[in-house]
């Protein structure tokens, strides 16, 4: 809206008001894989989703990276546009899509494993629990030496909580143990060693 006021020698003024109505264009934005997010402006969406903008005017459009979907890491690669990962847009006249296209990284990393712990002992058994901090199955390696002799099933669901049991052991006896856990990308973590005793 613009606003135009006259006023006279005597001080009587008038003002008339004005509606300016802009071109505008619709402009859409897509990541490759989809789901991803997407800032444009000072918003941040996921994608897929469009804006209204006006023909002409600059928009700032950025792709965060890295960014995380279905488990899996994901880092930028490139605009559509040829653009890069944070730049500005003119809007033309017809509508257009912008498409972010990202790169699933390579996981190199093992789970980090920690708060191992011996939660319950019997005379024969005793359960070993132990978070990761991604998905990972889960197995332990024990016996009454440091060569250990003794694996318990491995436990494949892909879980961040673990829980595995330790069975038929000897009354009164001092076991080592060390935990296992692999990732979705096989990627293998073992513990540390540490030692627990049944009870009598």
């Amino acid at each position: 809206e613009l606003q135009l006021t006259a006023t006279d020698s005597g001080g009587t003024s008038d003002t008339k008001s004005v509606l300016l109505y802009p071109q505008t264009v619709a402009l859409s934005f897509a990541t490759q894989p989809s789901a991803l997010r997407l800032v444009v402006g000072s918003t941040e969406a996921t994608a897929p989703f469009s804006r209204t903008v006006i023909i002409g005017s600059s928009n700032s459009v950025s792709a965060p990276t890295p960014q995380f979907l279905n488990n899996s890491e994901y880092a930028f690669d490139s605009w559509s546009d040829g653009g890069a990962q944070s730049h500005n847009i003119v809007a033309p006249e017809a509508p257009a899509t912008y498409t972010a296209e990202y790169a699933q990284a390579v996981d190199a990393t093992g789970p980090v494993i920690s708060s191992v712990e011996v939660v319950r002992r019997w005379t024969d058994g005793a359960t070993i629990t132990w978070t990761t901090d991604e998905p990972a199955d889960s197995q332990v390696e024990y016996g009454t030496t440091m060569a250990y002799g003794s694996v318990t099933p491995l436990g494949s669901a892909q879980v961040t909580a673990h829980t595995r049991r330790l069975r038929n052991l000897t009354a009164g006896t001092l076991y080592t143990f060390r935990v296992r856990s692999r990732d979705a990308a096989a990627n293998l973590s073992v513990s540390s060693n540490f030692t627990f005793r049944t009870k009598r």
